[in-house]
């Protein structure tokens, strides 16, 4: 109770204090009470305003806030805080927001006294501006400006900031407008066009906002009024903007027509030509909208184009855009501007909104349909679209849509469903029929319906392209003609109508010129369109203008996507290889094949790019695939064996004709390429001395090329293979060279013969001769291998004069073959071989054959090896010995040079130069000659007894005996070869086939009769036969031996006696042996008879020949 009286005490003191103005001591009285009450309501307001009244508005602000927060309800606090406010104006924000909250505290316990409501609203609307909220702002001076007690400045201002914020309501609207009509008069000219300015840009605004017909026609009016009394460039725009929302809500239903555009084209002149250059914004759209009910599409896409960049954010400027575009028939600009403007659709007023959407949606899905890359994405939209909105012109994409998504039996569905909706649209129904027809492929129905779209709407341009169309492809392609001009005349800018009457050009008049024109106008119209664009390249290439066809097909692939321009890449990749430039001719392959891996064409020009650029492998890779793709293709099989040939798998490429043949039996580059194959595979088999095969192989190419001179008897390169294939065989023996041959060849009847090698090369000389004369005999390489066919046969002609004539004719031919080709140095060393013959001996003719070839090739191994020979036969060692040393460092892997040095080492003496030369050639690959000279030198130094390091161990053996083995297989009746093979078999332990060898030896030697090799080779035979313990033989030819008187041939009767386990026997020839031996021997031949008396177990004898020993 005496605290209570206390602080009323103080207070009383405080209220005393200010009254004073004392206001330190008001404070300290406060302080007092706050000892007992922090939270005194009373004692904080008063400390507050003794703060305020000392300046101290910080503290004046916290003592009022404590104030507040301990009882809001009561209304001095607030009133204090609002002094403070008003005498000190809040400088951040959030003093802002506390003045905000205190004066509308109070403004709501004064409800009903307006005097004291309008000053608080005074104060209220600048701070809702300053902290951004600007709906509050626009209520406060909303109240402002339909308050009695509002001034000039202030009904001015708030008019301002409500124009300039048009946030209202259709009455405020009504307010704001009586407020401006009835202030306007007041003001000075220049505010009055500021605010007359702002309240037109306000209108405009609130046009945007407004739905309600009347209203909206209202404020059209009200707005015209105004700018016709400033008359101002702004105002003439705004004009403009209106012209522009009346003409879009005509154009999103309909076209426009002369009356629609009168207001446009009034101001449009007012504004003056002068001035034309430099118009942009709406006047570029308003110019553009007069250019489009004008019918000059060109001129309005390029201010339309203009106009979206001058305006970005305008939907007005993407619609109008659309529009042109899609009169001129650019879809993918229309696509584009399409979407752009529906993102740019808030800024149209919403009296027009709604339709201005639906029409960009139609827009687009029939710019998407008409593209033909976004069917899928179109038929989407039109799904959404038919849902909200189900009129004619929604059905007819609707349908159009899934007709292009493959949806027949949907796209038929709709139109019996809505057949009596679409009939109220005249040719609708007709004309979806008709698309429902083509979609099947009945283009004779079709056709008619399209004529009853016709019939309904006769000046629908795309109605009477689809009656052209179906024409032209029911086959009555003449009377699609009329159909197309007239599409062409009603609609000039439609790509596809002149796509159709280049078509007609090309293919029925036969006028490339004129095609040329409209395909021109197609792709130019509409770049996107594929099939115009290739039709266009393909009749220029047809008339010579190969680069303008380039450069059209370029312009596909940058304007279509990469499905469409596969057919585009594919002609410039055939233009880059018609030009040799292979590498980006596979790039555009290798492009085409990217959209489609399955197409066995392109794989095929893509392997003869690869070929053609040297990349074998990748060719045949490349063929192998369209082989695979499509297995009935013979061009790319017969590629597949060409390559292989060529790489050379020639059995594979044998096996890979044999398929193509298999397809077509008379296809006579696979006959001609197997033949070829084959005799690349008989050329093979002799240089691995497989000489059987070869003849087989010649004899399958033969039979090849019979089939095909019948079927191409004009053919050169066959005459000439088969005289290559006759040819190839003239190394061989005689008695392996037996040909199956057709019969049709030989001049006789249908069947197989075999002929030997004589009979070979006469028919070699008989299909050079049809070869020579097919091509009037001025081919300087058949004159050359005809002469060297009458020089082979010159060899296995027993008569030496019809040999001799034989040469004779083959010099005379190679002599022809120089006239025609003097550079010709192959043609010179042949001249020189033939005249080094035996039977010419043109001595001094050959060595100037081999210079003159020289003179024109100096590196070559072989005329330099050839001159050495001639040097050697000529005893000009010398000579012959510089020119195959020059062979030799020409072309160190020519066999010829080398043994040519090793004869001449033999003429030396030099035994072992000569074996080393011979090694050489073994090692290089194989020769006749010098496999059987290295094989004797082999033998020769292993019956010398040479150490085995001599002969470099078990290589020099084998090497002689493979060597050698490959020579009998040629050779298979040459005795002293079977000989030598059986002696190297018998040092490499290899008994059986040592005397194998050795019997064939005998066996041919004995034919031969005569030979003084013979008691050799028997004693060698001899020998065997008692190794390999065939014992009672060996003795029966060692007694032969004998009987011949042969000489040393006891020694080894008495092993084969001793091996046989004639002991008594072998013993006594052993004793009459070293009765007649020199005394180096006779320890050797001591020992064999002591081991003869051990046999028998006359040990004392034998103890006694070994102390002997």
């Amino acid at each position: 109770m005496a605290a209570s009286k206390e602080v009323k005490s103080l207070l009383k003191s405080a209220r005393s204090a200010l009254d004073r103005e004392d206001y330190p001591e008001a404070i300290k009285q406060c302080q007092a009470i706050f000892w007992h009450d922090d939270t005194h309501y009373l004692a904080h307001v008063l400390c507050g305003k003794a703060h305020l009244l000392l300046k101290e508005v910080g503290e004046a602000r916290h003592q009022y806030r404590i104030a507040i927060t301990s009882n809001e309800k009561e209304i001095l606090a607030w009133k204090g805080l609002a002094d403070l406010y008003d005498k000190y104006s809040p400088e951040d924000k959030d003093e802002k927001l506390e003045a905000i909250k205190t004066y509308s505290h109070i403004l709501n316990t004064v409800t009903g006294d307006g005097e004291k409501e309008f000053n608080l609203y005074c104060k209220l609307a600048p701070l809702y501006v300053d902290v951004g909220q600007l709906e509050k702002a626009a209520g406060a001076y909303l109240y402002l400006l339909v308050s009695p007690s509002a001034s000039g400045s202030i009904t001015e201002k708030s008019l301002l900031f409500l124009l300039r914020h048009p946030q209202y309501s259709q009455t405020q609207w009504q307010l704001i407008e009586g407020s401006y009509k009835s202030f306007l008069s007041s003001l000075t000219e220049t505010k009055r066009i500021e605010i007359q300015t702002l309240f037109i840009s306000s209108c405009m605004e609130w046009i945007k906002l407004v739905e309600d017909e009347e209203v909206i026609d209202s404020l059209l009016k009200t707005v015209q009024e105004e700018c016709e009394m400033l008359e101002s460039k702004e105002n003439q725009e705004t004009l403009l903007q209106l012209e522009i929302w009346k003409c879009l809500k005509v154009l999103s239903i309909q076209p426009l027509t002369e009356e629609d555009l009168i207001a446009i084209t009034l101001l449009l002149d007012k504004r003056g030509e002068e001035e034309e250059e430099e118009r942009e914004g709406v006047w570029l759209i308003s110019h553009c909208l007069v250019l489009l009910q004008s019918r000059k599409i060109k001129e309005a896409c390029t201010l339309a184009s203009k106009g979206t960049v001058s305006l970005p954010d305008s939907c007005e400027g993407w619609f109008v855009s659309c529009v042109c575009h899609m009169k001129a028939h650019d879809y993918e600009v229309v696509i584009n501007n399409a979407r752009k403007g529906l993102e740019a659709l808030g800024s149209l007023p919403y009296f027009i909104r709604r339709q201005v959407s639906h029409s960009f949606h139609i827009l687009l899905i029939e710019a998407q349909l008409l593209e033909g890359n976004h069917k899928q994405e179109a038929l989407t939209s039109c799904e959404k679209l038919y849902s909200e909105s189900c009129d004619c012109h929604v059905i007819r994409l609707y349908v159009k849509a899934l007709i292009a998504n493959g949806m027949i039996h949907e796209a038929e569905g709709i139109i019996n469903d809505k057949a009596s909706l679409l009939n109220e649209e005249k040719g609708i129904l007709n004309e979806l029929k008709g698309h429902l027809f083509v979609a099947r492929g009945d283009f004779d129905q079709a056709h008619d319906k399209f004529q009853l779209a016709i019939n309904e709407c006769p000046q629908f341009s795309e109605y009477h392209y689809w009656a052209g169309y179906t024409n032209w492809y029911n086959g009555n392609r003449t009377k699609s003609y009329p159909s197309l001009v007239k599409a062409g005349q009603l609609d000039s800018y439609n790509p596809a109508v002149f796509n159709m009457l280049g078509h007609y050009q090309r293919h029925v008049a036969n006028d490339i010129n004129r095609a040329v024109k409209c395909y021109k106008k197609a792709f130019t119209i509409h770049p996107g369109l594929t099939e115009a664009g290739i039709s266009l390249g393909e009749c220029l290439s047809a008339l010579g203008e190969e680069e303008s066809a380039y450069e059209v097909y370029l312009k596909i692939t940058e304007k279509s996507p990469p499905t469409e321009a596969r057919e585009a890449w594919l002609r410039i990749g055939l233009y880059h290889r018609r030009h040799s430039q292979y590498d980006e001719a596979i790039k555009c392959y290798l492009k085409v094949l990217h959209q489609n891996v399955s197409d066995s064409n392109v794989w095929e020009c893509l392997g003869e790019a690869y070929l053609s650029r040297g990349s074998n492998i990748a060719a045949m890779k490349a063929f192998e695939k369209a082989t695979e793709l499509n297995p009935q293709s013979i061009f790319s099989q017969y590629q597949v064996a060409a390559i292989q040939q060529l790489i050379g798998l020639l059995s594979e490429a044998v096996a890979s004709y044999t398929r193509v043949l298999e397809l077509q039996d008379d296809y006579v580059p696979a006959l001609k390429g197997r033949a070829e194959s084959y005799y690349k595979l008989s050329l093979l088999a002799i240089n691995n001395v497989l000489d059987s095969k070869a003849v087989s192989y010649v004899s399958l190419a033969l039979i090849d090329l019979s089939k095909a001179v019948k079927l191409k008897p004009s053919f050169i390169s066959l005459w000439k293979l088969i005289g290559d294939s006759c040819l190839s065989l003239y190394s061989i023996a005689e008695t392996v060279a037996r040909v199956s041959v057709p019969s049709e060849l030989l001049g006789n009847d249908e069947g197989l013969e075999i002929i030997g090698k004589k009979a070979l090369l006469e028919l070699g000389l008989k299909s050079y001769k049809c070869s020579l004369h097919l091509c009037d005999g001025k081919s300087p390489y058949l004159l050359h291998n005809l002469a060297l066919n009458y020089y082979h046969l010159a060899e296995v002609e027993d008569d030496k004069d019809v040999s001799k004539e034989y040469l004779e004719i083959s010099l005379k031919l190679i002599k022809n073959a120089i006239t025609l080709s003097p550079r010709g140095h192959t043609h010179w060393n042949a001249l020189g071989v033939i005249a080094m013959h035996s039977i010419l001996k043109d001595y001094a003719l050959a060595q100037h054959s081999f210079i003159s070839s020289l003179k024109i090739e100096p590196n070559n191994a072989v005329v330099w090896s050839n001159l050495g020979a001639l040097y050697l036969i000529n005893d000009n060692v010398k000579l012959a010995h510089l020119s195959f040393e020059r062979s030799q460092s020409c072309d160190p892997m020519y066999s010829q040079g080398w043994i040519g040095d090793g004869l001449v080492a033999e003429i030396f003496g030099k035994s072992e130069e000569t074996r080393n030369f011979l090694e050489n050639v073994s090692e290089l690959q194989y020769h006749d000659e010098s496999a059987l000279g290295y094989a004797y030198w082999v033998c020769k130094t292993l019956t010398e007894g040479a150490p085995s390091h001599s002969l470099k161990a078990h290589q020099s053996l084998v090497q002689a005996r493979d060597g050698i083995l490959k020579y009998v297989r040629r050779y298979p009746k040459d005795s002293l070869a079977l000989n030598l093979l059986g002696l190297l078999y018998e040092h490499e332990g290899m008994m059986k086939q040592a005397k194998e060898s050795i019997s064939l030896s005998l066996s041919h030697m004995k034919e031969e009769g005569g030979s003084g090799y013979l008691p050799l080779v028997m004693h060698n035979h001899a020998r065997l036969l008692s190794v390999t313990g065939s014992h009672s033989e060996a003795l029966s030819c060692y007694e032969s031996l004998v009987a011949m008187e042969a000489p040393d041939v006891r020694l080894g009767q008495a092993l084969a006696l001793f091996r046989a386990r004639k002991f008594s026997e072998a013993a006594k020839m052993y004793q009459l042996l070293v009765d007649d031996c020199d005394p180096d021997s006779k320890s050797q031949l001591l020992l064999a008879l002591s081991m003869c008396s051990f046999a028998v177990e006359d040990n004392e004898s034998c103890k006694n020949l070994l102390f002997k020993v």
